[in-house]
């Protein structure tokens, strides 16, 4: 004589809420529980790009209250008509992030002023030449 279906199917169902039971308990030893910690400190990061030039002091890029910075260079001899000058401009990276940040660094159209118009000849020139700066941050889609 075989085990009738209503005694399997009561089986089942005691099986089953055994099972959640112990399951239950389980994961309810894990959410009671309770580590104690120490409240840490949290430091930002400065992501800072210096400039210098030739004459100039190291500056950061970006100055406190957002605006460009300016640095002063002194070409390499006499601007004359036909003739290139250069002049150098040493960008660096100085976060204190505490990781491996590359530059890409790209110039901008150049703007000349305090020119009379007709001969350059025996005038002071300032040539504005605008800098941007892109911190990678070891990939090459660069910091999001």
């Amino acid at each position: 004589m075989g085990i009738p279906r209503n005694l399997r199917a009561a089986a089942l169902v005691a099986a089953a809420v055994l099972l959640g039971l112990l399951t239950l308990q389980g994961s309810y030893a894990l959410w009671s529980a309770a580590a104690s910690a120490a409240p840490g400190a949290v430091m930002s990061a400065s992501f800072d790009v210096t400039l210098a030039g030739p004459s100039t002091p190291s500056t950061n890029m970006t100055l406190a209250a957002g605006q460009p910075a300016i640095v002063s260079v002194n070409p390499s001899g006499a601007l004359t008509p036909g003739n290139a000058v250069y002049s150098s401009v040493s960008v660096s990276n100085n976060s204190d992030a505490g990781g491996q940040f590359n530059i890409s660094v790209n110039t901008g159209a150049a703007a000349k002023s305090n020119v009379a118009p007709g001969d350059l000849k025996g005038q002071s020139v300032t040539i504005t030449i605008p800098l941007t700066a892109t911190q990678l941050c070891g990939v090459p889609s660069g910091c999001a």
